[in-house]
């Protein structure tokens, strides 16, 4: 297309050029290609439009399971936290959790206090690490509770599988329904009536005539006094003997803890232990019911207080014992989101 060049300029204007130097601007302006200019102008600057846009969308940082890792969590009576893939630990009152990494192969975290229970999505390209008071609690793809009192560590596993860790000693492996402490001074909390009240404790005759002290017994009057095993010992001695597959020895053993030294902190979790045994391994549903009604009288504050509550529930089912309905009310009331409220609802129909 040829441009004209107006001629009559100075009807509009006067401007300060002669018609000649017009002439010379309009020829220039009629040599370039008027259109083609904006539109290859346009189709490179849409050009870099889309390439800026995919750089946007490929280089954006996208949110990372790194982004917890250096968090502290402290409950109330209950939290939960859940990590993208699902797996999540549920802090029960008082408990405090710390994550110290969180990558994709590995996450480690720490239970410094209380009670954590945690439901981990395995993945064989993952590791996943609780710390506990000097222990290494690691994952096998498992739902399990981890308990720190003191020095003291609790360990117990619903479904799975874990291993517990220390330094160069031989790894100890727990499997569902299994538990393990290391034995250490636990702090518990006294007795008391206003929270709710544990259970009544339920005892057989033969077992109520074996808890009282015996007046009997006489000591030789020539023979030297032989030590008697203290606690710490006693414990010992229980989860080296279930650990080693001798579970009547290791309920022995308990059960002679918690009757001797009902005062010591390790009773109320040494009748746990009892009642686990009499239930999973020995075929005892009612000395099970005593040992977790015990259990929870001897230590009604201690962290495996609602593990006990479930078991007992579980207990006089399968015992069919009349007093199993108001043993379930009791959990649900105390725990209506706990960890095993599907469960205990379920049971003494």
């Amino acid at each position: 297309m040829t441009l004209q060049p107006p001629r009559r300029l100075a009807r509009f204007a006067e401007p300060d050029v002669d018609d000649k130097r017009i002439d010379r601007v309009w020829a220039a302006v009629d040599s370039r290609p008027v259109r083609s200019w904006p539109v290859w102008r346009m189709t490179g600057l849409a050009g870099a439009v889309l390439a800026a846009a995919v750089l946007v969308l490929v280089l954006r940082p996208r949110p990372k399971a790194s982004d917890l890792a250096g968090v502290v969590v402290e409950s109330g009576p209950s939290q939960t936290v859940t990590m993208p893939d699902g797996t999540s630990a549920t802090l029960r009152g008082g408990a405090r959790l710390r994550y110290d990494r969180v990558q994709s192969d590995r996450v480690e975290a720490t239970v410094e206090r209380g009670e954590v229970a945690f439901d981990v999505r395995h993945t064989d390209s993952r590791v996943f690490v609780v710390h506990a008071a000097g222990f290494d609690v690691v994952d096998r793809g498992t739902r399990f509770v981890v308990g720190v009192e003191g020095d003291g560590v609790h360990v117990s596993v619903e479904t799975g599988s874990v291993e517990i860790v220390r330094g160069s000693e031989p790894a100890r492996r727990l499997g569902g329904g299994e538990s393990w402490t290391n034995g250490a001074t636990a702090t518990t909390a006294p007795t008391d009536a206003a929270s709710g009240g544990p259970p009544a404790p339920l005892a057989s005759p033969t077992e109520a005539s074996a808890a009282a002290p015996s007046s009997t017994s006489v000591e030789t009057a020539h023979a030297p006094p032989v030590p008697s095993p203290g606690p710490r010992e006693i414990l010992q001695t229980a989860n080296e003997a279930r650990l080693a597959g001798h579970p009547r020895e290791a309920a022995a053993a308990f059960d002679s803890l918690r009757r001797r030294y009902r005062s010591d902190p390790r009773a109320g979790l040494a009748a746990f232990e009892l009642g686990r045994l009499r239930l999973d391994s020995l075929g005892d549903p009612s000395g099970a019911a005593e040992a977790f009604s015990d259990s929870i009288a001897l230590a009604p504050g201690a962290t495996f207080r609602e593990d006990a509550e479930a078991r007992l529930v579980e207990a006089l089912d399968r015992a069919h014992d009349g007093r199993c309905a108001a043993a379930r009310k009791g959990y649900l009331l105390r725990f209506p989101g706990g960890l095993h409220a599907a469960s205990v609802a379920a049971r003494c129909p």
